[in-house]
């Protein structure tokens, strides 16, 4: 393999520390806005909780639906499911694939019925440790958890769409806790979906109503807020980035050409 050149890595490095920073910001926002709902000091577990990816997965969720909800954008929020659809038939086929093949290796190397979870990996003194882990390297998920997790019912999709546009109407985003649970599921299960909804409501970042026939979790903007604010801050410096060090002196049109300069700038 020839070696590769390092010493051109400033750019890149300066976009890495732009998105760094924006996390971070995004982590301060949520932990003091937890801590302001919640009239009182969080602790240091409670505050490295809300730092969590599957608290930022939330943020973004519920800040791409905001957009579109707030903007009566019915049509983007079908356009979302009917992604959200494909991408999770795709990744459970996937997964399908991944799992005949880890169990194929298995049989290989065991010489036993490929189904049977209790084989023992090869061990021994003529056996390295790479090839040990390579026997027990099972699929990161199984393809039930994609099961069932899309939209292609249309009552299923209609109640999304109607949930959101009625709760657009009182400044609310309104979702059913099982529609919540099939939104995140590329990003965590079913089971931490629910508890961090319920955690979150603990702060008061969200509301957690279990009163009707299923739970309904909503969101008054808070954490679409945060997000809006780590949005705002990489864009700003990603301008800034690439009128000081890009284009130097040259003006554009629009703040909005910035990343498509940079872009190009980067070939």
């Amino acid at each position: 393999m020839a070696a590769q050149d390092w010493s051109d890595q400033n750019s890149n490095l300066a976009i890495h520390n732009i998105i760094h920073q924006g996390r971070m910001l995004l982590n301060r926002e949520i932990v003091f806005s937890a801590h302001c709902q919640s009239l009182r000091r969080l602790t240091i577990a409670e505050q490295h909780y809300l730092t969590d990816s599957n608290v930022y997965y939330f943020a973004q969720l519920l800040y791409y639906f905001r957009v579109n909800a707030l903007n009566a954008n019915a049509e983007g929020i079908k356009e979302y499911l009917v992604r959200h659809s494909r991408d999770v038939a795709a990744k459970k086929d996937l997964y399908v694939e991944l799992e005949r093949e880890f169990y194929a290796q298995r049989t290989r190397s065991s010489g036993v019925d490929s189904w049977d979870l209790r084989v023992i990996p090869p061990s021994g003194p003529g056996v390295r440790t790479r090839e040990r882990y390579r026997h027990v390297a099972r699929p990161r998920f199984s393809s039930l958890r994609f099961e069932g997790a899309t939209f292609d019912a249309p009552v299923r999709a209609r109640r999304v769409v109607e949930n959101l546009t009625n709760g657009a109407q009182q400044g609310v985003l309104r979702f059913a806790l099982p529609d919540l649970q099939l939104l995140l599921i590329e990003s965590m299960t079913h089971e931490i979906c629910s508890k961090t909804a319920s955690e979150l409501s603990y702060y008061n970042l969200l509301r957690w109503d279990d009163h009707g026939p299923y739970v309904v979790v909503e969101s008054s903007g808070i954490l679409e807020q945060c997000f809006r604010a780590h949005l705002t801050y990489i864009s700003s410096a990603l301008v800034g980035f690439v009128k000081e060090c890009v284009l130097p002196g040259q003006d554009l049109a629009s703040d909005h050409d910035a990343p498509s300069a940079y872009l190009s700038f980067m070939g």
